[in-house]
């Protein structure tokens, strides 16, 4: 099974919290709400398709198979959500939303075109309150349906910025107080160890593709090379793995 990168941008979301909460918020475009005909009478249905009308959003019924269908056999819950376009941040209208905030962790991807291990990521950015998760605006996995789905929904709580070049990206947090740690196996070398680290209150986390990892260039830009000490035996962790390690470390050490 191939999980990069496709160029189908519109997906499904489905279940009545997760359709509900889509339709007040602004980063996902919704084109037409879905609804399975016999549960069209439930409360909280009615309440989501008199959402939908008042942002003009189309409502269309259909049946039980049809949604089966399209949510790939998931519990819909009867109701389902076409996704048009997700809408990534800049990085300035990250910066003026979080400029006040003291302690922050972000996470900046370097080609995680996997979109399994993306959904992982957003997933765990969620729930160690990253600040946000750089991606590129190439070579890197899109928000779809699969990725909604492996986050568990949490598209909506994570600041996903999008960006053009991470060398850059790094000189700008850098600007705005950041320190950056690459993550990195380290060969040869004397073990930085992630454990060991005293992190400062901005702190930016670097991870690359397990095929790849972080690229030589990104690496000699940031201003620490960290690593993930295993045994000899396993060859490399899963990069939602060290995501999630990466910001448990932090949160631990400013969460007291």
């Amino acid at each position: 099974m191939n999980n990069k990168k496709t160029k189908q941008n519109k997906f499904y979301i489905y279940g009545k919290n997760v359709v509900k909460e889509q339709l007040d918020l602004d980063n996902l475009k919704i084109k037409k709400v879905l609804i399975v005909k016999k549960t069209a009478d439930n409360k909280q249905i009615e309440e989501i398709i008199k959402k939908a009308k008042k942002q003009s959003i189309s409502v269309e019924y259909i049946s039980q198979n049809e949604a089966d269908n399209k949510s790939e056999k998931s519990n819909h819950q009867g109701v389902l959500a076409l996704i048009q376009k997700f809408k990534y941040k800049t990085y300035p209208e990250w910066q003026q939303e979080n400029e006040e905030k003291e302690n922050q962790v972000v996470l900046i991807l370097d080609k995680i075109e996997d979109v399994g291990n993306f959904g992982a990521i957003l997933r765990s950015a969620a729930a160690f309150g990253a600040s946000a998760v750089f991606v590129l605006n190439h070579n890197q996995a899109p928000v779809n349906g699969t990725v909604f789905k492996t986050s568990a929904g949490n598209l909506s709580k994570v600041n996903i910025v999008e960006v053009s070049n991470i060398n850059q990206t790094i000189e700008k947090l850098q600007k705005d107080g950041f320190w950056i740690y690459a993550l990195d196996m380290l060969e040869g070398q004397k073990e930085n160890k992630l454990w060991d680290q005293k992190f400062d209150k901005k702190t930016a986390f670097i991870l690359g593709s397990e095929a790849d990892g972080v690229s030589q260039k990104v690496l000699e830009n940031s201003d620490f090379i960290i690593s993930v000490p295993m045994q000899k035996t396993v060859e490399s962790l899963n990069v939602a793995t060290t995501a999630s390690l990466c910001l448990y470390e932090y949160k631990k050490q400013f969460d007291k």
